[in-house]
């Protein structure tokens, strides 16, 4: 059955809104064709809870080795910036030392 079919007053599948209102009406669905599509119903939504979980472990995975690296590039540019400030504060402090030493 497709989206928005439903089951008629004959055991018919109807499909609202189309024009052959009545599809399969050769046929009526018995419990046990009924039952047939259910369990295929559900082994294709474990199929997909499957896939989507692996989806999400993936993207979980990628995430966190996205953040790693992330965190090692910011851990790389605080040493640098520690440094740059060191240097910058040895400039200044020899500037200030030079301006004494003017006469």
């Amino acid at each position: 059955l497709g989206v928005g079919t439903r089951i008629g007053k004959n055991g018919d599948a109807v499909v609202p809104n189309s024009p052959r209102s009545v599809v399969n009406s050769e046929k009526d669905f018995t419990d046990e064709d009924l039952l047939c599509k259910l369990n295929r119903l559900k082994e294709t939504n474990v199929k997909l809870e499957d896939d989507n979980n692996e989806t999400i472990l993936a993207m979980n995975r990628t995430f966190s080795e996205n953040l790693e690296s992330m965190e090692n590039k910011v851990m790389k540019l605080e040493g640098q910036l520690r440094k740059l400030k060191k240097e910058n504060n040895a400039l200044v402090a020899n500037e200030n030392q030079q301006d004494l030493e003017m006469p």
